[in-house]
């Protein structure tokens, strides 16, 4: 690590990388896979995913504060952020970097919050921070005569304010940090900006406010930073694009660095669990693999009747050769004929994704030549309708989906089981009340923001 650092070609973070190796070894020893500059420009710091620029402004801080700064940076390309970025700008026709940007910081933040030899330098994005801002977009919504998003606000934390509930998360479980990757909150928060009008407009002031933030946002000038020459400088963001085509195995790598930290740093580990890289099965295969062991048949036994082999050889084992035979039941082979699906139309879920599930579902339907039961509701059952396996493609592609209302999930449950069904396919987002297990299986396909499962199998569309 010593004979590394010494040949950073950062001057200005080199000391501050040194001691936060005696402070966190574990965790500056990510530094290894990162490289260090300087520039001249007027900031203070800010990486492209490979290599962490130290501004102009970097040494204004606190030596506590520079070494934040560094391991902030550091978890920036150990949490694989700038090809995250890239990937989530293919995929979102109405990209935020700054909404992104945010997200990334807090999470991170929130991680080295309280750490030995760090200070958070104030101003910046913390995930409490988020949520005033949020409890901040709420109230001005509901009051119309508070309209200055400017004016500094002050809020109690009592127990009626720890109660309160925005997107169905109260404070404490919104400001778990191992709750959250980046793309969840990301999401979390660009629904919110889709239903309060002025919380936008709190971001970008509060935004103002946090020296650090951006870091993210100058991806596509780093070949201009590092090379005058516009034809050089063309090239190098070429090359940093190209580098998220490489995402699982760059995802891989960081996964297997972090698992250092389990030993030396536990906490921060299970801080950044819903962060750290994964390289993740497509959810369509997981989704495929479980419908297809539901779709298995089953043998039932009835122990109120012996087997035919049993009966047969029973009498004559006993009087030839003086041996009673265990007792063996009688099996009945079970094969269903259906696939319930149930959508919850209590929350609101992308188009896009939607599509993709629907889609999904009546391929398993053509495949395994099941019926189709699809209920759709939300405290209580507003549809059902049998589809024929044929038709399932054309039918699905019809859908409507709406949000609103409450949130029960018994009633469908309830629905589904006069119909029997191999497995009950239900896509919600676990919040509400789930009742007993019913004898068949159920798949919970959640998106976005969610609750946790307590039975059946739990599957996260993304």
């Amino acid at each position: 690590m010593q004979t590394r650092l010494s040949r950073s070609d950062s001057r200005r973070m080199r000391s501050d990388l040194e001691s936060a190796i005696e402070y966190l070894p574990g965790l500056a020893s990510l530094a290894l896979w990162c490289n260090f500059d300087d520039t001249d420009e007027d900031t203070i710091a800010f990486t492209d995913g490979n290599t962490i620029y130290a501004g102009a402004g970097y040494e204004n801080f606190s030596d506590k504060e520079r070494r934040f700064i560094c391991l902030h940076e550091i978890l920036h390309i150990a949490l694989c952020h700038t090809s995250r970025f890239l990937v989530l700008e293919k995929q979102d026709a109405e990209f935020n970097p700054q909404l992104l940007n945010i997200a990334a910081d807090a999470i991170i933040n929130k991680a080295l919050e309280n750490l030995t030899g760090l200070k958070t330098p104030s101003g910046a994005w913390t995930l409490e921070r988020i949520w005033q801002a949020l409890e901040k977009s709420e109230t001005e919504s509901n009051s119309p005569t508070k309209t200055d998003t400017n004016t500094s606000s002050h809020y109690s934390y009592s127990i009626s304010s720890q109660a309160r509930k925005i997107g169905n998360l109260t404070r404490a479980e919104f400001t778990q940090a191992n709750r959250w990757s980046c793309e969840e909150l990301y999401y979390f928060l660009k629904g919110q900006v889709q239903k309060f009008t002025c919380f936008l407009k709190i971001l970008a002031a509060e935004y103002e406010k946090d020296l650090l933030g951006g870091d993210l946002c100058r991806i596509k000038r780093v070949g201009e930073i590092r090379n005058k020459n516009a034809a050089q400088a063309d090239k190098k963001i070429t090359l940093i694009a190209a580098d998220s085509s490489n995402q699982p195995e760059n995802n891989r790598d960081w996964q297997q660095r972090f698992s250092m930290l389990r030993g030396t740093m536990p906490e921060l580990y299970q801080r950044l669990a819903g962060e750290i890289p994964q390289t993740e099965t497509p959810w369509e295969q997981i989704l495929r693999s479980l419908v297809q062991t539901a779709f298995q048949e089953q043998t039932i036994k009835n122990y109120s009747r012996p087997s035919r082999r049993w009966l047969s050889l029973e009498r004559d084992y006993q009087k030839y050769a003086g041996v009673i035979l265990p007792f063996s039941p009688d099996e009945l082979k079970k094969r269903g004929s259906r696939l319930a699906v149930a959508l919850d139309t209590s929350g609101s879920i992308d188009g896009g994704l939607l599509g993709r599930f629907l889609a999904e579902i009546a391929a398993l339907c053509e495949l395994n030549q099941r019926n189709l039961v699809l209920i759709i509701g939300d405290a209580e059952v507003h549809q059902i309708t049998e589809i024929e396996w044929r038709e399932a493609g054309n039918e699905l592609k019809q859908q409507t989906y709406t949000g609103g209302g409450g949130t029960d999930f018994r009633p469908l449950i309830k629905a589904a089981t006069d119909f029997s069904p191999d497995v009950l396919i239900y896509l919600t987002d676990l919040f509400g009340e789930t009742g007993d297990e019913p004898d068949f299986s159920v798949i919970w396909a959640t998106h976005g923001v969610s609750g946790n499962a307590p039975w059946g199998e739990q599957i996260k569309l993304k």
